[in-house]
């Protein structure tokens, strides 16, 4: 039985009904939690948290732009993202599980979501983009 609490892993052995213990091998191995990365999948440019933006473009009153973005799990745990929150004019159009699985064999796991801004006024259209991912270093 392994009881990890507050950064201590307890191991405890008990014998057999003959009274002897037989442990031929115990690993213990750390999983780390998720790790999320979003890319720009137009520009190819990696997202950071809280500091990078996204231009869309210009476009004509009524016509719609969109852009796609990934998002990569690279931990040893699966990511959970939370609602997607978006400003105003802009539409989620393809949503992303609110799972994305861990990276098994080197291969993050991924998903991809799109995002429109249909113009209906003239003008600049802006705003944050924001979910809640539970990874510890990049969540909110």
């Amino acid at each position: 039985m392994f009881i990890a609490d507050g950064g201590t892993i307890t191991v405890t052995l008990t014998d057999d009904s003959n009274g002897a213990t037989i442990a031929d091998a115990i690993r213990v191995e750390a999983l780390f939690g998720p790790e999320i990365e979003v890319l720009d999948n137009t520009s190819g440019t990696n997202l950071q948290n809280a500091t990078s933006s996204v231009d869309l473009g210009d476009t004509l009153q009524g016509t719609a732009l969109t852009r796609t973005f990934t998002i990569t799990n690279d931990g040893q745990r699966a990511l959970a993202l939370g609602p997607i929150s978006l400003p105003g004019e802009f539409s989620l159009d393809t949503a992303p599980p609110l799972l994305i699985p861990a990276a098994s064999g080197g291969v993050p796991g991924s998903a991809t979501f799109t995002v429109s801004l249909t113009a209906l006024n003239a003008g600049t259209h802006g705003g944050v983009l924001s979910f809640a991912p539970d990874d510890a270093d990049d969540g909110p």
